[in-house]
C-alpha cells in the first residue's frame, strides 16, 4: 500500500514538474531541424531544460524565416537583399518585414539578428541603422513594391487588387519603421535608453533561445511578437499625431503646397477642421471633404466627390479610381488626386473651396 502511495505521489509530483516546465515555455516550440512545432508535455522532461547556443546568426535567421508565419503572423512578408562588403553591411538591416495585418495600418520592421554579440556592438549597430534610416526606408519600399506590386502570386496572397496598390503603398511609405533587434541574450538597459533617447522608442528586442530537454530541442521567443504589436498599437492609438509629423520627411515643395492650399481654404472658411490621424490628415467642414496623405515627393488627396465632378474641375493632375472597398472605408464616393507639382494647384484649391461651401 505504501509503495502504491509512493508511486502515485511520484507520478503526481512528476506531472506537476512537467506542467511547470511547460508553463515556463509559454512562448516555446518544439524545434525539429529548422521547423517549429507545438510544444506539449510529451517533449519536456522532469529535469529543467538546458540552454544550447545558436552557433551562428545564419542558423538563427533560418529558424526565423522558415517559421515567419508561426512567429510573426499570417500576414507578414519578409524581404532581403544581398549586402555589399564594407561599411554598408553595418548599416543595412538583415531583413525587412512588412506586416499587412490591416490594410490601412501596415507596419514596417527592420529586422537585425545578432548571436553572441557584446552589448557595445549591439548599441553601435542600432545607431548606424538610425543614421541610415532614410536610405533603408527607400530600399525597403523598392523591395516591397518589386515583390508585391509586380508579382501576381504575392499580390493575391496580400489580397490586393491592382487599383488598391497605390493607396496601400502610400500608407506603407508614410509608416514609421520599428527596429526589431533579435538576439540570443537579453538587451540590458533598453528601457532606460527609450526614456532618454526618443529614437530608441522605435526599437523592440526579441530574445530567441533554444534548449535541450528529454532528448528533444526546444525553442523560445520572448516576448511573443503579438505583445510587441499590441503595445505599439495601443501607444499609437493613445498618442496624438501632430500635423508636422506627416510633413517632417517630405520635400520642401510638398510642404509648401500643403500650407498654401490650407491657407487659401482657411481664408474661405475659418471654421474648417484639420484632423490629424496616424496615416492621414482629414479636412472637415460640415462633413468630411478630403483626406491628405504624403510621400516624400507627392501629396495625394482623397476628394469626397463623384469622380465625374472631380474630372470636370481637375485637368492637370492624375486622378485615380478607388475600389469599392476603399470608397466604403472613406464613407462615400471619392477618388484620389495626385499632386506632384505646384503649377496647377489652383485647380485643386478651387474645387475644395466649392466643396467646403456645399
Amino acid at each position: 500500500m505504501k509503495e502504491k502511495a509512493k508511486k502515485a505521489l511520484t507520478e503526481i509530483n512528476g506531472s506537476a514538474i512537467l506542467t511547470e516546465n511547460v508553463s515556463n515555455f509559454k512562448h516555446g516550440y518544439l524545434l525539429k531541424g529548422n521547423q517549429l512545432q507545438t510544444l506539449t508535455t510529451d517533449y519536456v522532461g522532469i529535469k529543467p531544460p538546458v540552454e544550447r547556443k545558436f552557433k551562428t546568426e545564419k542558423e538563427l535567421a533560418e529558424v526565423l524565416i522558415q517559421n515567419k508565419k508561426t512567429l510573426f503572423g499570417q500576414d507578414v512578408f519578409i524581404f532581403t537583399m544581398p549586402k555589399n562588403k564594407g561599411d554598408n553591411e553595418q548599416s543595412t538591416p538583415d531583413f525587412f518585414m512588412l506586416d499587412m495585418g490591416g490594410f490601412y495600418s501596415p507596419k514596417v520592421y527592420f529586422m537585425d539578428i545578432m548571436v553572441s554579440r557584446p552589448e557595445e556592438f549591439r548599441f553601435s549597430r542600432v545607431t548606424k541603422l538610425f543614421l541610415k534610416e532614410k536610405e533603408n526606408r527607400e530600399l525597403f519600399f523598392k523591395l516591397a513594391h518589386r515583390n508585391i506590386a509586380v508579382n501576381n502570386a504575392l499580390r493575391q496572397r496580400a489580397k490586393l487588387t491592382k487599383p488598391d496598390i497605390a493607396t496601400f503603398f502610400s500608407l506603407v511609405e508614410s509608416t514609421k519603421p520599428t527596429t526589431l533587434l533579435i538576439t540570443d541574450t537579453e538587451l540590458n538597459g533598453l528601457p532606460e535608453l527609450t526614456e532618454v533617447y526618443p529614437l530608441w522608442r522605435n526599437v523592440k528586442s526579441l530574445v530567441v533561445k533554444k534548449y535541450a530537454s528529454n532528448g528533444n530541442m526546444l525553442c523560445t521567443m520572448t516576448p511573443a511578437f503579438n505583445e510587441i504589436y499590441l503595445s505599439t498599437k495601443q501607444k499609437a492609438k493613445g498618442a496624438p499625431i501632430a500635423e508636422e509629423e506627416h510633413l517632417k520627411e517630405v520635400m520642401p515643395e510638398v510642404k509648401e503646397m500643403f500650407y498654401r492650399l490650407k491657407n487659401e481654404l482657411m481664408k474661405a472658411n475659418t471654421q474648417l477642421s484639420w484632423n490629424s490621424q496616424k496615416h492621414y490628415i482629414a479636412l472637415k467642414a460640415s462633413k468630411k471633404v478630403a483626406v491628405f496623405q504624403f510621400s516624400r515627393k507627392k501629396m495625394t488627396i482623397v476628394v469626397m466627390n463623384p469622380q465625374k465632378d472631380i474630372r470636370a474641375n481637375i485637368k492637370h493632375y492624375e486622378i485615380k479610381t478607388l475600389t469599392e472597398k476603399v470608397q466604403k472605408f472613406w464613407n462615400g464616393e471619392c477618388s484620389t488626386v495626385v499632386i506632384d507639382k505646384a503649377e496647377h494647384l489652383d485647380e485643386v484649391i478651387k474645387l475644395l473651396k466649392k466643396l467646403i461651401k456645399d
